[in-house]
């Protein structure tokens, strides 16, 4: 069940970022994970209520920037209730743009 409390998280990611010499002064040229776009920003989309069976449809769009290797590009989705921190859902797409994530009760 997702309350009305409840938010969804939709984050464009770069599985992996690799320099031929490190960016920085620390001496790391790999990077896992790197955040590129958080599509409902920093406070989530909120979500209507819904009960087993139900769905709801939210389409995000972005302008690639930024982006190393579009072949590494991914999105992580996850519902979050805010006042708790508690995460009821989370997934992580692979596919070929455009991206379809299927989050089921």
């Amino acid at each position: 069940t997702i309350s009305s409390t409840d938010n969804l998280y939709v984050n464009a990611i770069e599985k992996e970022v690799n320099y031929p010499t490190p960016p920085g002064s620390n001496g790391i040229k790999d990077f896992h994970y790197v955040m590129r776009k958080m599509m409902a920003g920093t406070a989530g989309q909120a979500l209507s209520a819904l009960t087993q069976g139900q769905s709801q449809t939210l389409e995000y769009k972005w302008k690639i920037a930024n982006l190393r290797d579009v072949g590494q590009l991914r999105v992580v989705a996850f519902v979050q209730t805010n006042s708790t921190k508690e995460v009821h859902q989370a997934k992580l797409a692979e596919s070929p743009l455009p991206f379809v994530l299927d989050m089921n009760l």
